[in-house]
This record gives C-alpha cells, structure tokens and sequence, in this order.
C-alpha cells in the first residue's frame, strides 16, 4: 500500500465519522493527516467544518485562512471563509471574503446572497440590495432570497 493510499484512506475513515457526527474522532484523524502533510486544503476544510459544527467560529476561520493561502483560486473556501467569519462576529471581514469568493466565482447566487446579508449588518443596505438582486438572478426559484431581497427595499 503507497503513502498516498494510505492517505486517501484515512481521509475516507474521517470523513465517514464527521459523516456520523462523530467530530471527535475525525478531528484527531485530520489533524494527524494535516501534521504530516501540512497545508491540504480538503483537510483544512474539514477541520473548519469540525470546528463549525462545535462551535469555534475563530478556530474554523483559521483553518480556512490557511486553506486560501494552499488554494487562492477557490471559490468556495472563500465563501466557506466568509460564514466562519460572520459566525465569529468580524462581519466586515466576511463580506471581504464573500467578495473575494465573487470575484473568483461570479455565478454562486448563495454567495451573493450571503454578501447581501453581510452588507445588510453593515449598514450598508443599498449595497446589500444589489447582491440580493444579483442572487435572485441567479436563482429566481428561492423564497429566501426574494425575502431578504423584499426586506432591503422596504
């Protein structure tokens, strides 16, 4: 069995116990991936969904920030980036990396959605407005999004 089997298996038997809510488990199996190949994104991922799911906004946002430092042309960590750090309550930050996930990605209506809601915290609800726009054209299909976006402009 080659080391990258080895590996690719341990990421499965992680991944299965966060699959069971078994976050514990699959934290002490990522962090030994992550000490022997520092820097994996899909690792750091999961160890900021761990922290998520428990809880540690802030630990969650420094996985992520290291995970854009290894990927900086992923979209989705950076919209991954951006919750984390509304959930730790730095709220300008997330709408930073809400814009940044945009800009790399400008088709994901939830993540228009979600800068709308960052800008909206901000105060900043004309600008909010043009991202629940944005998001509504994306997906006209969502409730939420026509929602929020119906909120903005009252």
């Amino acid at each position: 069995m080659s080391a990258e089997q080895s590996l690719e298996q341990q990421f499965a038997k992680a991944a299965s116990f966060y699959e069971k809510g078994k976050f514990d488990k699959a934290k002490k199996i990522f962090r030994g991936i992550q000490r022997g190949n520092p820097g994996i994104p899909e690792v750091l991922h999961m160890l900021a969904l761990i922290a998520l799911k428990t809880n540690r906004a802030e630990d969650a946002v420094g996985h992520l920030e290291s995970a854009v430092q290894s990927a900086p042309g992923s979209a989705d960590l950076f919209g991954l980036l951006g919750g984390a750090l509304e959930k730790a309550g730095r709220t300008e930050d997330a709408a930073k990396a809400f814009e940044q996930a945009i800009t790399l990605e400008p088709g994901l209506a939830e993540t228009h959605y979600n800068l709308g809601n960052a800008l909206r915290d901000l105060g900043r609800s004309q600008d909010a407005v043009v991202s629940y726009r944005r998001a509504v054209e994306l997906d006209p299909e969502s409730v939420e999004y026509r929602s929020n976006l119906a909120a903005a402009l009252v």
